[in-house]
């Protein structure tokens, strides 16, 4: 299919980047379009996106999609080869179950921690520690062993890999720490 597709993300979006894992995965060619989020978004982004206002965009054939899960249904559907989602319903609803898990108590967890004031950054970090997100964790001593494997037995590409960069720290520019480390996820 050689439609147009476009990505307007933020770098340092988790959903900008799963996007465009899934799309890269596939082997989908896209434009992506980086957006000013915090000081000017463009006037394509409000059109597009009117009611949240934000990214993440997908565009495909001049029709808009908005928020992660629906647009990596979408790619799952509308590109056939190489999928992102394994065929087995059971295997596929465990990996809907994580993905949700991420958007509901990881990201979260992290944005509080990353983006609060520095006089509450320990609190919130405490919190995050704490949490829900510490449930991946229990299985494995602490300090985490590096390479740190994943607590599942993950056989798709889309959950792995998101959960990879998740765990994979990236500079303020966004770029890699560390390339070429081995982070212990089989691929």
């Amino acid at each position: 299919m050689g439609e147009e597709v476009k990505v307007f993300g933020f770098w340092a979006s988790p959903y900008s980047h799963r996007v465009e894992l899934a799309l890269s995965l596939k082997g989908v060619p896209y434009e992506y379009i980086e957006e000013d989020i915090l000081k000017n978004k463009s006037d394509l982004l409000l059109k597009y996106n009117p009611i949240h206002k934000k990214v993440l965009v997908f565009l495909h054939k001049e029709k808009p999609i908005v928020e992660s899960i629906v647009i990596l249904e979408y790619i799952e559907e509308t590109w056939k080869a190489n999928p992102i989602l394994p065929q087995n319903l059971h295997d596929k609803a465990i990996d809907r179950f994580w993905i949700k898990f991420i958007d509901d108590k990881c990201l979260p967890a992290i944005r509080k921690a990353t983006f609060s004031p520095e006089n509450e950054r320990q609190t919130a970090v405490e919190e995050a520690c704490f949490s829900d997100v510490c449930y991946l964790l229990l299985p494995f001593p602490l300090p985490l062993p590096l390479p740190f494997p994943l607590p599942l037995g993950l056989q798709i590409s889309l959950v792995k890999d998101f959960f990879r960069f998740l765990l994979h720290p990236v500079r303020s520019d966004g770029g890699d720490v560390e390339q070429g480390v081995d982070d212990g996820v089989p691929d």
